[in-house]
């Protein structure tokens, strides 16, 4: 594979907007059972989308309440996400293909970012080997981050980029000083 030239502060911004689907909400133990994206300007436009749906992980065994959700709540919706679906490792190689056919910087916005994000985070890590966070040593990230800690924040009814300082104080612990990973449990 041919590595992407990196990714500048100059360049436009590409909103990859994310939703997921499981069947339940526990990384380890469910699976994602679809995965779509809208790709979006920085005006708005909608450039392109994305939608497959993946088997379970093998090992994996779906919530039995999540799955009397979706059948008493959704069940048209849970119908469309287990057609057709193809091996979690394929879909995940054919997203970062997708991903990768847009230049500029590539924003991940996912809402809930902590639910939605770290399920595909953790996916990309299984079978791409790396997740949402690039890091100094990575030589080719899928997504864009001025300090490796940029994402986007909700607003209200929009959102804006904000790294680590600028989140509210409550997802730091009420102290504005300390990083939410460390914040007391």
């Amino acid at each position: 594979m041919a590595v992407a030239r990196a990714q500048s502060m100059e360049e436009p911004s590409i909103y990859i907007v994310v939703d997921i689907e499981t069947d339940g909400p526990v990384l380890s133990r469910h699976s994602m059972r679809n995965l779509s994206a809208v790709v979006v300007d920085q005006a708005g436009k909608e450039l392109d989308t994305f939608s497959e749906n993946l088997l379970p992980i093998e090992g994996s065994i779906p919530d039995p309440g999540t799955l009397i959700w979706w059948q008493e709540k959704n069940s048209e919706v849970w119908a469309k996400i287990t057609t057709d679906p193809l091996e979690a490792k394929e879909v995940i190689r054919r997203f970062e293909a997708f991903i990768r056919e847009f230049e500029g910087q590539r924003i991940f916005v996912g809402h809930p970012l902590a639910f939605d994000g770290l399920w595909v985070s953790n996916y990309m890590e299984m079978f791409l080997g790396q997740g949402l966070m690039a890091f100094h040593d990575t030589q080719d990230p899928l997504f864009w981050s001025r300090d490796r800690l940029t994402i986007l924040c909700r607003r209200g009814s929009w959102y804006q980029l904000c790294s680590l300082p600028s989140w509210p104080i409550s997802t730091r612990g009420g102290d504005p000083s300390t990083p939410h990973a460390s914040r007391p449990r």
